[in-house]
């Protein structure tokens, strides 16, 4: 990206301005302070560091970022992986020091807890239409002149964040990679989100966002299909778990059955006489006087 040296990794909160901007002269004192009071205060991504562009003599590279108004405030820094993410501070939010650093933090532990990965072929084979991977994948399709990309995007990195591990996020350029999308039956119209199963044959998946609507109306839709999928999955799992234990259970060998041990007959104990008399079964002799 254009603020990070080639080894350094460091967010930075950048402020586009003029110098004829009334605003931007407004809140330089709240920024001078926000910077100050952040130094040494250690993020997620490490220490955030505090800089600004004039784009009175920085047209081009303010032209390439789209810097429309002044002023415009955004934070920059990489994910996990490396790659490079920015949040654009709400205009309407009030710019003072405390707006500053709550945005500096939480958009840092963001860009940290974030998984939009960038797509490629290998990817897209791989890991999200591949019949034999597990997961569920959400794809945005981007391209040129493409004015919503950007805020899709940012979007899809916070819903990412929120929904950490129920589902993989994924950003593919269509200009870079042009044979991918015609593959996929994306057009020349952006942007296009699509879902992609759990499991199984995964085709081209289910198109959740088409050109022309209103992406960030969508996403709170697009969210809930993708936990309702998830519940879905998950109660198929415990079905078939049950199943499988029932199966089991019936496949069981029966245990041997005890077998009964009769008791032996006991032995009548012969009775001795006394001399002279003889057992009679009905009475007794007495032989003898």
């Amino acid at each position: 990206g254009p603020f990070f040296e080639e080894e350094e990794c460091e967010p930075y909160m950048i402020h586009f301005y003029t110098p004829w901007c009334v605003h931007c002269k407004n809140m330089i004192q709240e920024w001078k302070r926000a910077a100050s009071t952040m130094d040494g205060t250690e993020t997620p991504l490490g220490f955030v560091k505090f800089a600004g562009v004039n784009c009175e003599t920085n047209k081009q590279l303010c032209r390439s970022l789209g810097i429309r108004s002044y002023p415009e405030i955004r934070l920059y820094a990489h994910d996990v992986k490396g790659q490079e993410h920015s949040e654009e501070f709400p205009s309407r939010r009030a710019r003072n020091v405390d707006n500053f650093m709550d945005f500096a933090i939480k958009g840092t532990r963001l860009a940290h807890e974030a998984t939009l990965q960038s797509i490629d072929a290998y990817v897209m084979e791989k890991n999200v239409t591949n019949a034999e991977s597990v997961g569920l994948w959400v794809v945005m399709y981007e391209g040129k002149h493409c004015p919503q990309c950007g805020a899709l995007k940012a979007s899809l990195r916070r819903m990412s964040a929120n929904i950490q591990g129920l589902a993989n996020f994924g950003v593919l350029d269509c200009a870079v990679h042009p044979k991918l999308c015609q593959h996929q039956y994306v057009g020349i119209k952006y942007p296009v989100l699509k879902l992609y199963p759990y499991k199984g044959a995964k085709g081209t998946g289910e198109t959740l966002v088409e050109p022309g609507a209103d992406p960030l109306v969508l996403l709170p839709v697009v969210e809930k299909v993708i936990r309702m999928c998830l519940a879905n999955i998950e109660a198929e799992n415990g079905l078939m778990k049950t199943l499988l234990e029932e199966e089991e259970e019936y496949d069981k060998p029966e245990p041997p059955k005890p077998q009964y041990q009769y008791p032996e007959p006991q032995r009548q104990q012969q009775r001795v006489l006394p001399a002279g008399v003889r057992a009679n079964t009905n009475q007794r002799q007495y032989i003898g006087g």
